[in-house]
């Protein structure tokens, strides 16, 4: 008897764990200052999602891979709503789309705003677009600018709830930079301390780094928002100031990084049908155990 119910605990857990273990459900949301000094990031924003998209489709293998893109602006001065943040409908007119029809949307993006809100933005973007319940939820803030608090009259803690609320993991480029604990600079950093120093094809990664110096109030209102959700933030003068090298293993660093947190939480997202499924496998086999008696 011991050797069956050993066996059929195997079984259980082979099912549970390996033909559900890398399915990718994500929704993705790119929230973009539409400044005048930032036309470098809207050419960069089509081919990082592209770059991201085949990463995502690599790790799910053959099993279910369901991403959707969206994108928002702000800051734009003769945007639908100011200023203020709103849509870049995908060709189809709809919120999201894929990775292709997200490149073809960010070329839309213009250089012509000033006054950019970045809270009220983010807020935009978590009340207009539909999150689903099984997908991992990612939104990647872009801005060299700290926040111009005119547009919302919510603070730290009311973003940082409603992006709890939502289960959302934030990510931001902006005008920060970083340092390992052993002195070197990095080009971001996660929550968890690791920094992320880019090297001449790759990158190392340090512990105990932080950020050093932000534009204004980048760091409070950015950077520590960014790690309160899990995610991670990264410094835009690097990525502009280092050279295309340099730019091109910043993008895939950023990617690589990215594609892990996202991978990571869909396990969170995945564990409560893994256990439901692991769970029956077990019932079942103690009911037919009883059974037989």
């Amino acid at each position: 008897m011991k050797k069956i119910k050993i066996s059929a605990l195997a079984i259980a857990t082979s099912l549970s764990f390996s033909s559900f273990a890398s399915p990718i459900v994500t929704d993705i949301i790119t929230v973009v200052d539409e400044s005048g000094s930032m036309s470098n990031e809207h050419s960069w924003l089509g081919g990082m999602i592209s770059q991201l998209d085949n990463e995502l489709l690599r790790a799910a293998g053959n099993d279910i891979f369901d991403p959707r893109y969206g994108l928002v602006g702000y800051g734009d001065s003769y945007g639908p709503n100011g200023q203020m943040g709103h849509a870049q409908y995908m060709e189809s007119g709809e919120l999201w789309g894929s990775a292709s029809e997200f490149d073809i949307a960010s070329k839309d993006l213009v250089t012509s705003g000033g006054t950019e809100d970045g809270y009220e933005a983010l807020e935009f973007a978590i009340d207009n677009y539909d999150f689903r319940n099984s997908a991992t939820k990612n939104i990647m803030l872009i801005t060299d600018e700290d926040r111009d608090p005119f547009f919302t009259t919510s603070e730290y803690q009311d973003v940082l709830e409603k992006l709890n609320a939502y289960d959302i993991t934030l990510n931001v480029l902006v005008g920060a930079s970083y340092q390992c604990g052993d002195g070197r600079s990095a080009s971001g950093m996660d929550a968890t301390g690791n920094g992320y120093v880019i090297t001449t094809d790759s990158y190392d990664v340090c512990e105990n780094a932080h950020a050093t110096y932000g534009n204004g109030s980048t760091i409070p209102d950015y950077v520590n928002l960014a790690l309160a959700t899990g995610g991670s933030s990264w410094g835009v003068d690097d990525f502009r100031n280092g050279g295309a090298a340099f730019a091109s293993v910043f993008s895939s660093t950023f990617v690589d990084v990215t594609r892990e947190q996202i991978e990571e939480n869909q396990v969170s997202v995945n564990e409560p049908g893994t256990l439901a499924i692991f769970s029956l496998a077990i019932a079942g086999f103690f009911a037919r155990s009883f059974s037989r008696k």
